[in-house]
């Protein structure tokens, strides 16, 4: 049995299931042709959706799809639809540079997808009479921004960031051994629980307790008074909202259990509409794909990218590899294996004498291990003999 500080994740997880699908009307991403870094103590990573010699609403541009409402230079997206699923994985691995916060990968995102709608949630939190969590009003001030002023906090896409991925592995390996999902669900929980407890801090990726893991129980064993297992995850405002499960809990329900109570409460400020579900900000987009991996929905795949074997997400099965971001069209990881392939086909020619059409055949059947295609050519030089 799960229970959080909030809500219960069982209580509304049927929700997900009934939400139909229609990209007709949600709330999109404007991209400027530039941007800037605000680099205050605050952490605050301002992209300008609309330039601040600008003054055009962006709350009518992107409520109304048409192209003759956007200006010259700027690009409405649709970050709902599903050939703009990789919005997930993009956002995921956002948290690979979350402790540099560099900016070029974070302002590299934003030339592709432009603003997550930090400031759309705060607006409609206030309208409804929600409340805004306390770091909000503590780092920007208790005043509700207006509706010309629109940024992220790099803490709060980092978080966001760190939870899409957490729950992509979660997806990935729902169907694989207990031991498995156990690991995953216990790497998390260390970077909750790190401050408190020096033994778990993670060391590049990478613990003391997960070094020949053979279970939390054992991990644990020398650390007087364990808690029962909790996670903190990013919803919505909130940068830590808790869940906690009982010691005995199965991994495989634990992790059904996160999926569906980050997805259903990302997505409670949605509305179902006629037209369809109408989204509040852009980072909901993520969450409304990510429940349609979970429901294995047709038209969205999870891939693992054939160079650095990384999850993404993709609207295209045949995708191979991690999408390129901002001006990228094509990943970096496409341009590395291409060229790594091309440089070993090369080689097997050199060494085998075999024809090009061979030795292409031999790499791609030895799911891309030099070696191994070496030997498949060697064996068929054998066989012609």
């Amino acid at each position: 049995m799960a229970n959080n500080n909030n809500n219960t994740a069982r209580s509304e997880s049927r929700n997900m299931v009934s939400f139909k699908q229609n990209t007709d009307w949600v709330c999109a991403s404007v991209t400027a042709p530039s941007y800037s870094l605000r680099t205050d103590p605050t952490g605050r990573l301002s992209w300008p959706c609309i330039a601040p010699d600008k003054n055009i609403d962006l709350k009518q541009i992107v409520t109304d799809i048409g192209a003759e409402e956007i200006p010259d230079g700027y690009n409405l997206i649709n970050t709902a639809a599903r050939s703009n699923a990789e919005i997930v994985s993009d956002i995921a691995r956002l948290d690979d540079h979350a402790a540099s916060q560099k900016p070029e990968y974070f302002l590299g995102f934003a030339a592709k997808w432009g603003s997550l709608g930090f400031t759309q949630l705060w607006r409609d939190n206030s309208l409804n009479n929600q409340p805004i969590p306390p770091w909000v009003t503590n780092s920007f001030g208790p005043l509700t921004p207006s509706e010309n002023t629109h940024y992220d906090p790099l803490i709060w896409i980092s978080r966001h960031a760190e939870t899409i991925g957490f729950l992509l592995e979660l997806i990935h390996h729902r169907d694989s051994a207990t031991a498995t999902l156990e690991r995953i669900l216990f790497q998390h929980e260390l970077s909750g629980i790190a401050e408190s407890l020096p033994e778990a801090r993670l060391y590049e990726g990478k613990s003391l307790m997960l070094h020949n893991f053979k279970g939390r129980a054992n991990a644990l064993q020398h650390v007087p008074n364990p808690t029962e297992p909790h996670h903190l995850l990013a919803i919505g405002l909130k940068l830590n909202s808790s869940i906690t499960f009982e010691k005995n809990a199965h991994p495989r329900e634990m992790a059904e259990t996160i999926i569906e109570f980050c997805i259903v409460n990302n997505l409670k400020q949605t509305s179902i509409t006629l037209q369809g579900i109408k989204l509040v900000a852009p980072i909901q987009a993520a969450y409304l794909h990510l429940r349609d991996l979970f429901n294995a929905e047709v038209g969205i795949y999870l891939k693992s990218c054939r160079e650095c074997g990384k999850l993404f997400v993709s609207g295209r099965k045949q995708s191979r590899f991690c999408p390129g971001l901002g001006s990228k069209r094509i990943s970096s990881c496409s341009n590395t294996y291409r060229k790594r392939r091309s440089r070993y086909i090369s080689k097997l020619e050199s060494i085998s004498g075999l024809s090009k059409k061979l030795c292409v055949q031999a790499w791609d059947e030895s799911n891309f291990q030099f070696e191994v295609a070496r030997k498949r050519l060697q064996m068929h030089e054998q066989d012609k003999h």
